[in-house]
Order: structure tokens, then C-alpha cells, then sequence
């Protein structure tokens, strides 16, 4: 009699599948989590929603397309009034986001157990379509790193896939001159030992759905 040893899975009970590399539009919605400034005047968190496209461009790498929308409110102060006095409004922002970059699927072109674990990172810009407001600061347009973690789920024999996601938009902000004058009661929105310029990482939690666009 021979014995032979069995070593790994047959393909039938493997746990490791192929996946397509089809193209895939996502819709998605979360949560934006705003890092904190030490003069208050930054968009706070707020929901998160946003649309996605993953291309194939080779191996375990897909190109990623963002754009999403954070709905906001931020403080805008008149640093030219005592401290108990400065808060003049509370405006509501609307967050828009833009980036372009890679997502890399750890598991390469198979899942496992129907998971596919990924990281990604880009660049991009984003904006609150806002000039410079009564206080003299201004959030505007500027240039912003993406980056995070996310895993899809896949059933078997459907072109829909569940996706979640921890990511983070790093930017910067830069305070105005005005911030630091010190005013008739003798205090300033910020100290001389604030940076005027910082960069700040506000996290992201989203969930959401896949489709693939060709079988």
C-alpha cells in the first residue's frame, strides 16, 4: 500500500478565490472626523458621503477616484473683540474632497473567504468653496494627502461587493496675522508659540457597495 499526503486545499475547498479585475463604481457614506484646532474656526466632523471608481492597472494594484462631500458647520470669530466676545457665526460648510491614487489588495488578485483586505494612498484637493470670512481666515482650496485601510467582501457569482473603509485626509491651514494681535483686553485668539501654518489628519469611517461594471 501507498500512502500519499494530502498538502493544501483541492480548488473546490480552497479558500482563496480569483476576482475580476472589471472596473468598479462605489457609493459610499460615513463619518469625517475633524482634527481639532487650537483657534476653533476649522470644519467640524459631520457625515461623510462619496462616490468611487477602482481601474485595474496591473498586479494587486487598481487606480482610485474619490469625490465626496462632507456636510460641516465652523465657527467664524472676529479676533478684534475680547475673548467671551469673538464667536460672530456659525456658518454651515459643505466639504468637498478629490483625490486620485493607488489601492493595493494584500491578497493579490484572490480573496480569502470572500475578503479582500486593501491599502491605499493618493493626493487630491479639498475645498469649503469659501472666501475669507469677517475674521479674516479663510479655508479655501488646498492641496491634500489621502491614505488608509479597507476591506471588500465578495460573494460568490454576484457583481455586487460590500466595502469598508479607515482613511484620512492630511492638509494644511494656515491662521491669519490678526489671530496673534493682541486686543483691548489684553488676549489674542492664539499665542505667539501656535504655528501659523499646520498640518492636520482628519480620519474618515465609511462603509458602502460595489458594482462591477463588466462581468
Amino acid at each position: 500500500m501507498i500512502l500519499r499526503a494530502q498538502v493544501g486545499h483541492t480548488p473546490q475547498d480552497s479558500p482563496y478565490r480569483d476576482v475580476s479585475t472589471s472596473a468598479r463604481l462605489s457609493v459610499y457614506g460615513g463619518w469625517y472626523v475633524a482634527a481639532k484646532d487650537e483657534a476653533g474656526v476649522m470644519p467640524k466632523s459631520g457625515p461623510l458621503t462619496g462616490v468611487r471608481l477602482d481601474v485595474h492597472v496591473g498586479g494587486p494594484a487598481d487606480l482610485a477616484i474619490r469625490i465626496a462631500r462632507v456636510g460641516s458647520k465652523r465657527n467664524v470669530i472676529d479676533p478684534t473683540r475680547s475673548q467671551g466676545d469673538r464667536l460672530v457665526d456659525v456658518q454651515n460648510v459643505n466639504l468637498g474632497f478629490a483625490d486620485i491614487g493607488l489601492s493595493f489588495n494584500l491578497t493579490g488578485g484572490k480573496s480569502w473567504h470572500n475578503f479582500m483586505p486593501t491599502v491605499n494612498g493618493g493626493v487630491g484637493m479639498v475645498s469649503d468653496f469659501k472666501g475669507r470670512d469677517a475674521g479674516g481666515f479663510q479655508h479655501g482650496s488646498t492641496f491634500a494627502v489621502a491614505y488608509g485601510l479597507g476591506i471588500r467582501y465578495l460573494p460568490l457569482h454576484s457583481r455586487l461587493a460590500l466595502r469598508g473603509d479607515l482613511g484620512s485626509y492630511l492638509y494644511s491651514i494656515q491662521y491669519p496675522t490678526t489671530y496673534y494681535t493682541i486686543g483691548g483686553d489684553g488676549t489674542s485668539v492664539l499665542s505667539g508659540s501656535v504655528n501659523r501654518s499646520q498640518w492636520r489628519n482628519n480620519w474618515t469611517m465609511s462603509f458602502g457597495a460595489a458594482y462591477r461594471l463588466y462581468k
